[in-house]
């Protein structure tokens, strides 16, 4: 990367909306006790239904910190059964067809948009460039 005097905006860079076309969706595993009462249980049951099935349309990152990656990813290796509604490990052929990865990266919230490196788009070469937000994050 070479750096110049111009700004990434002279440069042709912008901040893509969140509807911008793009290649995986990252999900923030939610633990924070202060953002989801009761230990979690209903919003990660809720992330899990969600990340299955965005899934079916493009990859999706799951970032779980190393003290929940254990209990993140045993959660995506799991399938509800339609009838009895009992969680079963999944077969090798469905963990693949979910395209769904869960990384152990330290974080502390669920709003991934905010809170993580930016992908911004130079609309002269249509390439991404891995960068931090404003407040370093």
């Amino acid at each position: 990367m070479r750096i110049t005097d111009t700004t990434p905006i002279e440069d042709g860079y912008y901040m893509p909306a969140e509807y911008d076309r793009h290649k995986a969706t990252i999900m923030i595993w939610p633990v924070r006790t202060g953002s989801w009462p009761y230990n979690a249980v209903a919003a990660q049951n809720v992330f899990v239904d969600i990340a299955h099935i965005i899934s079916r349309h493009e990859k999706v990152y799951i970032l779980a910190d190393e003290k929940h990656y254990a209990q993140a990813e045993a959660r995506f290796m799991k399938i509800k059964d339609a009838v009895t509604g009992e969680c079963n490990k999944a077969s090798e052929d469905i963990k693949a067809a979910w395209n769904i990865e869960v990384v152990c990266i330290e974080t502390d919230d669920a709003w991934a948009r905010d809170g993580r490196c930016r992908w911004q788009r130079c609309s002269r070469t249509d390439s991404g460039l891995a960068g931090p937000g404003p407040s370093g994050a």
